[in-house]
């Protein structure tokens, strides 16, 4: 174990997950300050979707060639010059831009802190890591509209939180100036003999992470909104999707604490099944178990990269920016479509998507699981 390299991977993870869920709470004050309408204001996310599929892209070349320690710097910093320039914003462009920019580190970062993980944990204890990793995310989740609550309390508009969320992974450039990196297998390079079928065993592995991102991200993006359209207080609506935030961390802290003879699948099919349930409860019955699907939906995303690292050894690198790459576009798509919808529907009907998605990926999880696993050395 490189505990090194470990304690980057979930000091990065925490930091990019406190900058990405602070543009939730956020996001009402950006429309009424911008004056945009909820599917021009959906572009706060999807530029950043965007950007995160060329940058887990770009990341993928980079660690073949630089050492994760300088790929780590290198996108904290981008991620800072991110939200600033969304705090400099005056209307719908520079917001673009800036949220662009903070994809780019956020795809690039995402392979990194994975790349971290990979290399410094043996794999016996990889899905118990990956668990604890994404316990970082959902830890920052929890605590990001907290912050941003108290921020506006104090007088902070939304610009101001912003700046000082900037500051955050400059913290972590200091902090981690001297790290040293795990030895490990060197980045796997693309062939052109690798078999049709064993490609497309990742891809629907990878199709079947992104879809399950972009259910919860729909949740998560729009849930302090769609609160206070239903007569919740800001107060209230942020404490709503710090509850959603509190489950998401409970059941990523269990997943790495309890031990269990479940296969990567049965986990995944377990976690998209339950969250159909809830979260479809959630939209008709009470939002309270909107905010609950958050414990169900823990074990998905952590569980799915511990796949990847289970399965495909020795193409991490590729299976993985492929995997973040395929999340941004349907991120991106998912956006645009509930920014569309609100506008034609209302918001809490165009929330339906989210049970949707979350049956697609129940329904990837069993087609993936009908191929064959590749041998590691052919990919």
């Amino acid at each position: 174990m490189h505990w090194a390299s470990v304690a980057a991977a979930f000091g990065c993870l925490f930091v990019i997950g406190l900058l990405d869920n602070a543009r939730a709470p956020l996001f009402p004050e950006v429309l009424a300050g911008l004056t945009l309408s909820d599917a021009e204001g959906a572009w706060l996310f999807a530029a950043a979707s965007a950007g995160g599929g060329a940058g887990s892209l770009l990341t993928r070349l980079v660690l073949a060639r630089a050492r994760p320690s300088q790929a780590l710097w290198g996108g904290l910093v981008v991620a800072a010059a991110g939200m600033h320039v969304m705090g400099t914003s005056r209307g719908l462009p520079g917001l673009v831009a800036g949220s662009a920019l903070f994809g780019v580190a956020f795809g690039a970062l995402s392979l990194v802190q994975g790349a971290l993980i990979q290399r410094g944990v043996p794999p016996p204890q990889q899905r118990r890591a990956f668990s604890g990793l994404h316990s970082m995310y959902g830890a920052a989740s929890l605590l990001a509209p907290l912050l941003v609550a108290a921020g506006g309390r104090l007088g902070l508009d939304w610009r101001g939180a912003l700046h000082l969320l900037a500051c955050a992974p400059l913290a972590l450039v200091a902090l981690t100036a001297r790290l040293g990196d795990a030895p490990g297998p060197a980045a796997s390079t693309p062939t052109a003999a690798t078999p049709a079928a064993l490609r497309g065993r990742a891809l629907l592995v990878c199709l079947m992470a992104a879809v399950y991102v972009s259910a919860e991200l729909a949740v998560s993006t729009r849930l302090p909104l769609h609160l206070q359209r239903l007569g919740w207080s800001p107060d209230e609506a942020a404490l709503g999707l710090s509850a959603f935030f509190a489950c998401l961390l409970a059941g990523r802290v269990l997943l790495g604490v309890v031990r269990t003879t479940r296969t990567h699948r049965q986990v995944l099919a377990a976690s998209a099944g339950a969250s159909v349930v809830l979260a479809a409860l959630g939209l008709a019955v009470h939002p309270a178990l909107l905010c609950a699907a958050g414990l169900t939906m823990a074990p998905f995303f952590p569980t799915a990269s511990a796949l990847v690292a289970d399965e495909f050894p020795g193409a991490f690198d590729r299976v993985m920016s492929t995997l973040l790459a395929l999340v941004c576009v349907c991120v991106m798509l998912t956006h645009a479509g509930l920014g569309a919808l609100s506008d034609a529907f209302e918001l809490r009907r165009a929330l339906w998507l989210a049970p949707a998605l979350l049956v697609v990926t129940l329904g990837l999880v069993g087609v993936s699981a009908r191929r064959p696993a590749p041998p590691p050395e052919r990919l």
